[in-house]
């Protein structure tokens, strides 16, 4: 799952200067050059910590990488799954709730162990395609559900619907 890896990285903000931060990383099976990690600046923070005190100064890591980030816009065009769900008010829905909501997608194509209890569905209306964007995490089709529908009832005739 992990691979270690060395990585040479460069704030975004400071892609103009020649600045760069050396670190080792689990990240290694994931990142290629050019990648856009998201990680800690411990060079440049004020940490008040016992034990990290007691370091010495040349073995506090001056990064620490936690994940690689993927286009968010084009990860949300190449879903082709969905959640049942609730319905929901969208238009009263907070931005910062729409973007909990599609952190918590991308964690679940992230991690097999956060989608073992939560039922996942093929979403028909997005054509099947093969794997041929930028290595982002996908959720293969043998994990998805189809989605059922009834239109018929056992003995093959149209469903009836409920009257009251």
């Amino acid at each position: 799952k992990h691979t270690l890896g060395e990585v040479w990285v460069q704030k975004t903000s400071e892609m103009n200067m020649d600045k760069q931060y050396f670190c080792h990383t689990h990240l290694g099976h994931l990142l290629n050059p050019g990648d856009l990690v998201l990680g800690f600046d411990l060079a440049n923070c004020n940490l008040n910590d016992e034990h990290v005190n007691k370091m010495k100064s040349d073995r506090v890591l001056d990064v620490v990488l936690i994940k690689k980030s993927y286009d968010h816009t084009k990860r949300q065009c190449l879903r082709n799954w969905k959640r049942k769900e609730l319905a929901r008010d969208r238009e009263n829905m907070d931005t910062d709730d729409e973007r909990q909501y599609q952190d918590f997608l991308e964690d679940l194509e992230e991690n097999e162990a956060i989608r073992k209890n939560v039922n996942i569905y093929r979403d028909s209306t997005i054509p099947v395609e093969s794997d041929t964007d930028e290595g982002a995490p996908r959720i293969s089709l043998a994990e998805m559900l189809e989605d059922l529908h009834i239109s018929q009832d056992a003995t093959g005739e149209e469903g009836e619907s409920m009257m009251t």
